[in-house]
């Protein structure tokens, strides 16, 4: 298990504080990878100078070869684990990625408790709680303590939170390829889980490696009876979510089930803009995410951001 090379992959945006966190949680890993390559998707709050003032800026320390790749614009968070594992591969010689956020804590077993999977499996996950108490899952909306009744032999098999301290083997990298960069963001990550699962790699989920990660942002509203809904409180962000999710329906739902979705997408977003909140401007964000995604055109997202 100590002869594996293993190089992590961390992507930030304007969160210094969380990613330096987040790379010493990195170096005191009781089994540590060999290579970090940090992503620095154009940040504006000083990162660069934080990380060379913390000494994380192409050196070595505690056995782990930190590499810094700054990009010249932010390209999401898609854009960005598309160049990170990218120059994973091609710059350094691993046997699988350890891919996460910059706000993503692992606990300092996490890798040490992941590798014995790695062999068996390809694609594994840790157990992805919330960075405040750990008592709930940090994407399910379930308590950890119910999330762990489906576990059998230490791993909860089906599951995982992709790009939330995920192991993928090389062989799963080099037959899936990498993250789609032009999705930016929501959505990427359940792009490339769906392409994973289509070339018959099936996640696992080990119960014993524990990442720390903020309860999911999204946010859900209300919109008939118990059903709820993911909305945005940016234009580009809307966009985005609907576009992709049209698109990975689109890729890999039977056909009846994607145009459920769609079809059931635009009714409760024009529900929802029309006569909850009265924002009928949105309809045209709505209407043109989902033709995008219908096209897998990913062109137009500049528009919403200016």
């Amino acid at each position: 298990m100590n002869n594996l090379k293993i190089t992590a992959v961390v992507v930030t945006y304007n969160r210094k504080e969380t990613l330096l966190d987040c790379l010493k949680a990195i170096e005191n890993q009781t089994v540590k990878p060999t290579t970090v390559c940090i992503l620095d998707n154009a940040s504006t709050d000083g990162t660069a100078a934080a990380l060379l003032d913390e000494g994380f800026v192409n050196t070595e320390r505690e056995g782990i070869h930190f590499q810094y790749i700054p990009n010249e614009k932010n390209e999401g968070g898609s854009g960005g684990f598309y160049k990170g594992m990218k120059t994973a591969i091609e710059s350094t010689s691993c046997d699988a990625i350890w891919v996460m956020d910059d706000d993503g804590l692992p606990d300092k077993d996490c890798l040490k408790n992941l590798l014995p999977h790695l062999g068996k499996y390809d694609y594994i996950s840790p157990l992805v709680v919330d960075i405040e108490g750990g008592q709930m899952m940090s994407f399910e909306g379930k308590t950890v303590e119910e999330f762990l009744r489906r576990t059998e032999n230490g791993i909860v098999e089906g599951c995982a939170n992709p790009f939330n301290g995920i192991l993928y083997s090389k062989k799963l990298i080099d037959t899936v390829g990498y993250p789609k960069k032009e999705m930016f963001i929501w959505g990427d990550e359940v792009n490339y889980d769906l392409r994973a699962k289509a070339a018959g790699f099936q996640p696992v989920m080990v119960v014993d490696a524990i990442h720390r990660h903020p309860l999911n942002r999204q946010l859900y509203v209300r919109y008939f009876r118990n059903h709820s809904m993911v909305i945005a409180d940016k234009d580009w962000k809307l966009f985005c979510y609907i576009r992709n999710r049209t698109y990975n329906a689109k890729l890999f739902y039977p056909l009846f089930s994607f145009l459920r979705q769609t079809a059931a997408d635009f009714v409760k977003f024009s529900c929802y803009y029309l006569f909850q909140v009265r924002q009928p401007q949105k309809l045209s964000v709505v209407l043109n995410a989902i033709y995008k995604g219908l096209k897998s055109d990913f062109t137009g997202l500049e528009k919403y951001m200016k």
